[in-house]
């Protein structure tokens, strides 16, 4: 049984510090210090990298970014049929890490780790799930740290980690619990360290109950009191992952492998499963993690090459002798952290690749007897799996993990526009996912433009110098083509697609503030140039946009009057055929403009500006899509910053900041909407619209894997 393996690393994007997005007032969110738990919404879609855009062409919401898997979120545990493997998703989910389970006796479990709820309810790292799959509402102690270990006798739940206090009463280390009345037993060692592992040994006409802990030292105590068990003694010192016991036996596993008396703590000298290390006398590398009395042998999972003769991570042995059945081949390539037997077949989770001579994700049923996988398919787990315990018709899995059933989708995804589930026939081999993503008619497009928002540090310079590559993706298959074929881009600095026409912005001067530059009209279906047109002012271009037979064109533009007085231009409607300018459309942005979102009414912008139409307007603007004059009835109460991006949706705007955050504001008044993306408003990065509302993504902090605060990205659809 794992005990405290939760200092592990864990995908790169949840090792982002959080802080960094934290900012308070105007941020991506201020949580407060009492903050309830925030997890995904029930049939999220996770990935295990941000999803950076979405597009919506017919039937499909296209999901673009670096992540190389997607699925439903899980939480760190998951309940799998005994009988096929297949997941139980009517199951609560936990956040954070689950590093113990055990059995309740009546087909439930309890479980023990490191989070903050489970199924709705707080939970302090400890909880219980029922045979119904169901939190149990009246178990709810509260530990104030990690909860590594868990064995029960009867109504007695004895549990072990990194803790000082239970309900608000000195525990250290190590506690009990009575199950029934749901109280803090008077059982206290008065031991310092953490309590990594526990094992129970039943009394009997011979010997009195034992409850045995591994706390940097090897402990027998009295499981009423808590005291030390009468003649007991033990010599061994080092960090304990494993124990295991019958009648005749102590078995310890860590850094090594030996067998003690129950009663008195003496090493079995006819027990070597060599090689042995807690004394120091043999080399031995890796560690014992998992032990367990399986019929006629022990059971042992770790770390180690090899342990009784035979190559590890796992091996039966002889109970009596330490030696290894050879005949018993699992094959595992990683690490185990756990094993659950139920009748012929062998559960073993841990942090591994293959198992039985076959692909593996950290969980694989194997044959007990001869460690033969069986053809039962186990789910995908992105991360580790560190405890296994069987209920009534379940098989409960723990671990860091927090996708289950996840399918590997390099960097871009399908999911069905009338619900969130994902679509298992769009699989693309591998495409970029960063980058802008364009819904053409017939085609998607994905490309990084130079222009990069709004930076405070660098205002005169929002560019980069590179040649970008437009990547045009069948819609059906996901796969890139060649049809239309475009070539390479130097200094892309917009794109826009209409059914016929595809509009690529470029810079044709480098290293100047209000460079020139052209835009290059392409034929969508095949590539070709059709026509060249030249943007008659200076400038930089940070978006295109088509609407209505116009094609507006954003940045900031160098103009003069007659008399010579500057009169720059920050969004200029020119003719998609001449590139002629309209000298008649001009909202008189006092500022740059960095987004543009035309709808039939109204021309959206947004960008640094705090004046439009000689009106206060930070941000954000509504203008009419002919003329440019500001629309009076749109007055979002904005403080001044920049708004680097924004899209209109069916019922709002939703709009992005530079200081990250976002919010949904009505179409109309340009005011908040609490209901805007199902009420998880600040949390999203981007939404599309869908058959039946909208598809957004989103990132929370949250609990997985260890992290108490973490960065995970995912998508769902709700009804605006």
């Amino acid at each position: 049984m794992v005990s405290l393996h939760y200092s592990r690393g864990v995908p790169v994007l949840l090792r982002l510090i959080v802080a960094f997005l934290i900012v308070g007032a105007g941020g991506v969110m201020a949580v407060p210090a009492e903050a309830a738990p925030v997890v995904p919404p029930h049939g999220a879609l996770v990935t295990d990298e941000p999803i950076t855009d979405m597009a919506r062409l017919g039937d499909r919401v296209y999901l673009a970014g670096g992540f190389s898997h997607i699925g439903e979120y899980s939480g760190a545990g998951v309940a799998l049929t005994s009988s096929s493997g297949a997941l139980d998703r009517s199951f609560p989910q936990v956040d954070g890490q689950v590093s113990v389970v055990i059995g309740d006796g009546a087909g439930g479990w309890y479980i023990g780790g490191d989070f903050d709820s489970a199924g709705g309810f707080p939970r302090s790292n400890l909880a219980h799930i029922l045979a119904t799959g169901t939190i149990d509402g009246a178990f709810a102690p509260k530990v104030d740290g990690f909860v590594a270990s868990l064995v029960r006798d009867g109504t007695s739940l004895f549990f072990g980690g990194d803790f000082s206090h239970v309900d608000g009463v000195p525990r250290s280390g190590l506690a009990a619990i009575d199950t029934t009345a749901n109280t803090l037993l008077p059982f206290d060692a008065r031991q310092s360290g953490a309590a990594t592992e526990l094992a129970f040994l039943p009394a009997s006409d011979t010997h009195p109950a034992v409850l045995y802990a591994g706390m940097g030292q090897l402990l027998a105590l009295d499981p009423v009191t808590g005291d030390p068990l009468s003649g007991f003694t033990s010599d061994l010192n080092g960090q304990i992952f494993s124990l295991a016991t019958d009648a005749t036996h102590l078995y310890v596993g860590g850094d090594g492998l030996i067998a003690v008396n129950p009663l008195t703590g003496a090493r079995d000298a006819t027990f070597r499963a060599l090689p042995i290390k807690f004394d120091g006398i043999s080399a031995f590398d890796g560690e014992v993690y998992f032990l367990s009395r399986v019929g006629g042998r022990l059971l042992a999972g770790g770390s180690f090459n090899a342990l009784g003769g035979a190559a590890g991570p796992v091996v039966a042995l002889d109970p009596v002798t330490g030696s290894a059945d050879r005949t018993f081949r699992p094959q595992v390539d990683g690490k185990v952290y756990d094993i659950a037997v139920t009748g012929d077949a062998m559960w073993v989770g841990g942090d591994f690749t293959a198992a039985g001579g076959a692909p593996a994700n950290n969980l694989a049923l194997l044959d007990v007897t001869t460690g033969r996988r069986d053809q039962s398919v186990t789910p995908y787990l992105d991360d580790q799996v560190n405890a296994i315990a069987p209920g009534a018709d379940r098989i409960y899995v723990g671990g860091q993990f927090f996708m289950a059933g996840a399918v590997a989708r390099h960097g871009f995804a399908a999911v069905s526009a009338a619900g969130a589930t994902l679509d298992p026939t769009f699989a693309p081999l591998h495409l970029p996912g960063a980058g802008t993503l364009t819904a053409g008619a017939r085609r998607l497009f994905l490309a990084r433009t130079q222009f990069e928002g709004y930076d405070p540090s660098r205002r005169r310079h929002p560019f980069r110098t590179s040649t970008s590559k437009i990547v045009v993706i069948d819609p059906q298959s996901g796969e890139v083509v060649t049809t239309p074929r475009l070539a390479p881009v130097h200094d892309l600095t917009g794109l826009a697609v209409t059914g016929t026409e595809i509009f690529v912005a470029r810079r044709r001067q480098e290293n100047r503030r209000f460079p020139a530059n052209v835009i290059d009209v392409l034929d969508a279906d095949t590539g070709a140039l059709r026509r060249r047109l030249k943007v008659l002012l200076p400038g930089y271009i940070s978006r295109l946009a088509a609407g209505d037979g116009r094609l507006y064109v954003a940045g900031s533009f160098r103009r003069r009057r007659a008399d010579g007085r500057p009169a720059n231009l920050a969004v200029m409607s020119i003719s998609p055929r001449t590139g002629k300018i309209d000298s008649t459309f001009d909202p008189h942005a006092h500022g740059p403009v960095y987004g543009l979102a035309p709808t039939p009414t109204r021309l959206y912008l947004s960008g640094l500006f705090d004046r439009v139409g000689g009106r206060p307007s930070h941000g954000i603007a509504a203008v009419d899509p002919r003329l440019g004059h500001v629309d009076a009835r749109f007055a979002p109460a904005l403080s001044a910053d920049a708004v680097t991006s924004l899209r209109a949706l069916p019922q709002d705007l939703f709009v992005h900041r530079y200081t990250f955050s976002t919010s949904f504001r009505s179409l109309m008044t340009g005011m908040p909407d609490p209901l805007g993306g199902g009420g998880l408003g600040p949390l999203v990065t981007t939404a599309v619209a869908t058959a039946s509302g909208l598809g957004v993504a989103a990132t929370i902090v949250t609990k997985v894997g260890g992290q108490d605060e973490a960065l995970l990205s995912f998508y769902t659809q709700t009804a605006r």
